[in-house]
């Protein structure tokens, strides 16, 4: 099969990214469901469909034990940033625990040398330090919503590491079963603590009005297709490329709130100030990066 050009992966990964930044407002769509009903309601869904991809395609499970474990517990990582994420949009709203998702470069600035064994770019480095200096801006301005930025910022952590372990198995492993157990692994956790530490709050399928419709959507149209779609897309792009794509998604998010949900009458205007150098600053980067090499 012929390959895709690079930009082709790129106008793709941006696509991803567009349907990503739409799972915020979902999760505050479905806001009847709890932080952990809600990430069980779309594991199941996921799981089903990637199951039934998997027996219709007829793809090989053989891998090693050894494997299986690493993808199984990257799948636990998964869980964690999901509970962050849709944690800080329950606490505080979309465009806050999104602004504070974009810290994700920064965080793949220092797992990816330390995971991938290669050495640390001192560009990335200070992008960091720049994104802290205005991450700590945006805390002084909305110090009400500390708890979903904080949350937020555990949820780009948690992106930043399985995106970087992923691209070690994207082209070991077929990206269809990477997915599955990775997203088997949410559901095993999400209903293990379900049942043993909260379990009035098991989910009872009594769902309300369009709640099926937003699950759906959020189970199918924004996990697995991107899930797939970006362990492909790794062996074309490097994680760094990825996480740095990702920080559009607080822009999309922040659009879809401010249409939804009238969001921006409930931040300041420091907030919006911050959140656009913040943007700015992770998008500048690759141009910048290229022109250091080509001078070089």
């Amino acid at each position: 099969m012929k390959l895709l050009k690079p930009s082709i992966h790129i106008l793709h990964l941006h696509f991803i990214v567009f349907l990503w930044g739409f799972t915020g407002i979902l999760g505050k769509l479905l806001n009847n469901l709890n932080t952990f009903q809600l990430v069980w309601y779309r594991v199941v869904i996921a799981c089903t469909v990637l199951l039934g991809i998997i027996l219709y395609r007829k793809i090989n499970f053989e891998v090693t034990r050894q494997i299986f474990f690493k993808v199984f517990l990257t799948g636990f990582i998964v869980f964690l940033h999901w509970l962050c994420f849709y944690g800080a949009v329950k606490v505080s709203n979309v465009s806050v625990a999104l602004a504070s998702f974009s810290c994700t470069s920064l965080f793949t600035g220092i797992f990816e040398p330390l995971i991938l064994k290669r050495k640390l770019d001192p560009k990335e480095i200070i992008l960091g330090a720049i994104v802290i200096a205005i991450m700590a801006f945006i805390f002084n301005a909305e110090t009400k919503y500390i708890n979903g930025m904080l949350l937020g910022i555990g949820a780009a952590a948690t992106a930043s590491l399985f995106t970087v372990i992923n691209s070690t198995f994207s082209n070991k492993v077929n990206a269809y079963y990477i997915s599955f157990i990775e997203l088997f692994s949410v559901l095993f956790f999400a209903t293990i603590y379900l049942l043993f530490f909260d379990i009035s709050h098991f989910p009872n399928f009594n769902l309300q009005g369009y709640d099926i419709l937003w699950i759906a959507i959020l189970g199918v149209l924004c996990t697995v297709y991107p899930f797939v779609a970006t362990i492909n897309l790794m062996k074309h792009i490097s994680p760094f490329t990825l996480s740095l794509t990702v920080n559009l998604e607080p822009v999309y998010a922040i659009l879809f709130a401010f249409l939804l949900f009238k969001e921006y009458e409930l931040l300041s205007v420091s907030f919006f100030i911050g959140t656009a150098l913040l943007i700015a600053v992770v998008l500048a980067y690759p141009v910048l990066k290229k022109g250091i090499r080509n001078k070089g």
